[in-house]
């Protein structure tokens, strides 16, 4: 009977040591998950509304960031959780809501995110709308090779649905070397981007509306080497504005 008794105890007794043992020891310390994110800018290229605020949340409706924009401007790139995230876009002086919506933001991506088209009271009019597109991803370093360059052309032209036939141009190009030799780049839809890896070269470039032939805008300048280099067409169908903006290739970033 005490051989039994003390055999219990000293199971008892081990028990509780090998507790005490694990409660001295330190839990392994797991890093927490990051939140996938994207790197992204915000532009204004609106036909008719020469400031807007525009506002971002989160999926709880926190205000994440705030930016006010005249016409033809866009942010600097800035980080944002990637997902579905609101923007509300209004007026700076008047103050009219001119969008509302979530706008999928992928992880990883270096996106643009810009707002452009007509602004009209009727929705049967107006074609203001917003456009992204992805320059790239955030781990990797998007430089053309050496001594070429990058150019994005973008269409932000202000028409009015649903008669109007500017909403398709097709770029032009061709070089002082050679300015007899006219080459076609692409042809460009409303709200769309391409991108062209081109040399370093001075370019003379013409839109032209494809349903007329017409050419309604030119445009001429230097292009650097290692550069990305991007061409806004906006305004309105009487009036285009051809806008240039050259950018570094923007640095890797960790996951």
């Amino acid at each position: 009977m005490w051989i039994k008794f003390t055999n219990k105890i000293m199971i008892i007794g081990s028990l509780l040591f090998a507790l005490f043992l694990t409660g001295c020891v330190d839990e392994p310390t797991i890093a927490p998950v990051k939140r996938p994110y994207s790197v992204i800018r915000v532009g204004n290229l609106s036909a008719n509304v020469d400031n807007i605020d525009v506002s971002i949340f989160d999926v709880e409706l926190e205000q994440i960031e705030l930016f006010s924009l005249q016409r033809n401007v866009f942010t600097d790139y800035f980080t944002v959780p990637s997902g579905k995230r609101r923007f509300f876009v209004k007026n700076s002086v008047s103050g009219d809501t001119l969008f509302n919506k979530t706008i999928d933001i992928t992880s990883y991506e270096e996106i643009t995110v810009y707002f452009g088209g007509y602004y009209s009271a009727s929705i049967d009019t107006s074609s203001f709308s917003h456009f992204t597109f992805s320059e790239g991803m955030i781990y990797s370093y998007e430089a053309p090779a050496p001594d070429s360059l990058f150019v994005f052309f973008i269409n932000a032209v202000g028409y009015s649905p649903p008669a109007d036939t500017s909403k398709s141009l097709a770029v032009w190009r061709d070089t002082t070397a050679n300015t007899d030799s006219l080459t076609i780049i692409r042809e460009l839809e409303y709200g769309k981007c391409f991108g062209a890896h081109m040399g370093a070269a001075t370019y003379n470039l013409s839109f032209i509306v494809e349903a007329t032939k017409d050419t309604v805008a030119t445009f001429s300048d230097e292009f650097s080497a290692g550069t990305r280099n991007f061409i806004y067409i906006s305004g309105t169908p009487s009036n285009y504005g051809i806008v240039k903006e050259v950018k570094e290739p923007l640095p890797i970033r960790d996951k």
